[in-house]
């Protein structure tokens, strides 16, 4: 098994993977010199190769990325490749549900506002924080990091609500599940909502002028996501109005987010660089995927994560 790194890894993590079994051998491709050199004898590389070393690698069985969403990754050398495209689904899920809480309770108990009054060193009890018990969490994409969002959601006594595309797959955080078409009807009754689903064609733009339209007055938009799935012009305006509560943005169209932007100076506006799915744990759990795929992949065993080309995710 000829396994290409396509960025170093420290010693501890190399030794991880050498402890699977002696038939690896691993390369680590740190320069697109080496990373043309190891292409033709490539079976499994773990980051992005990019279109023209896909090209080459002609034994090459799958490709892991390490990160969720994948809509960067399919391009047309991808798509054609008899190689698995396999994501980190689920490495990510508990530091971004974190951070999707982090903007929730900012804006539950106004520390958005407080923090502002700090500066000014002024004592104001107004606007009266609120608690989340009984609020509606409206997630738009129920997959594994929309599941550990409701589950949080529960554990904080709200009323959670959700979207996916399949109706069957069941979540017991859930109080009401809807098919993407109910999207309107979930953003309509939602304190909270929280885009949470895969870049796909179906997903671009699919929070727009009318779906914000839609939203409770008052509502708060988190995006953890995907910037291109919300309408960011529409989103403005419904802020700098009034008529939404605030935003708690991780993610935009344009990254890093240009010093322009109307975005910076909203008061009732949150904003992180793309930072929700970092935490001290999550190269641990890359590394922990990648070596149960080589130990499957070695014994003829499906791989996890393997992602559906077609569908994006």
């Amino acid at each position: 098994m000829n396994l290409v790194l396509t960025h170093p890894l420290p010693e501890e993590y190399l030794d991880r993977i050498r402890s699977v079994s002696d038939r690896i051998r691993i390369a680590v491709a740190d320069s697109p010199e080496r990373l043309r050199a190891e292409a033709p004898d490539a079976e499994a590389i773990y980051g992005w190769p990019g279109p023209d070393i896909l090209e080459a690698a002609l034994h090459l069985r799958w490709v892991m990325v390490g990160s969720a969403g994948v809509e960067w990754a399919l391009s047309p050398q991808m798509k054609a490749s008899r190689a698995a495209l396999v994501n980190c689904a689920g490495v990510f899920d508990r530091p971004i549900a974190d951070h999707v809480f982090a903007f929730i309770l900012a804006f539950s108990r106004r520390f958005h506002t407080f923090f502002h009054q700090q500066t000014l060193q002024s004592w104001n009890r107004e606007p009266s924080p609120e608690e989340l018990t009984g609020r509606a969490l409206g997630i738009v994409g129920l997959g594994s990091i929309g599941r550990e969002v409701a589950r949080l959601g529960r554990a904080f006594g709200m009323r959670v609500l959700a979207t996916r595309r399949n109706l069957q797959a069941a979540c017991e955080w859930v109080d009401a599940l809807y098919g993407p078409a109910d999207l309107c009807e979930v953003l309509a009754a939602s304190d909270y909502i929280v885009i949470a689903s895969a870049l796909t064609e179906e997903t671009r733009g699919m929070v727009g002028a009318s779906e914000i339209a839609r939203m409770k007055p008052g509502a708060v938009v988190i995006n953890i996501a995907r910037g291109a799935i919300l309408d960011e012009a529409a989103l403005l305006d419904a802020l700098r109005s009034g008529r939404l509560g605030g935003a708690g943005l991780d993610v935009f169209t344009e990254e890093p987010l240009p010093r322009n932007s109307p975005f910076w100076q909203l008061p009732n506006v949150l904003i992180t660089p793309h930072t929700a799915g970092h935490s001290q744990l999550v190269e641990e759990r890359k590394i922990a995927l990648l070596t149960e795929n080589l130990r499957r992949d070695l014994a003829g065993e499906p791989l996890l994560n393997v992602v559906d080309k077609e569908r994006g995710y």
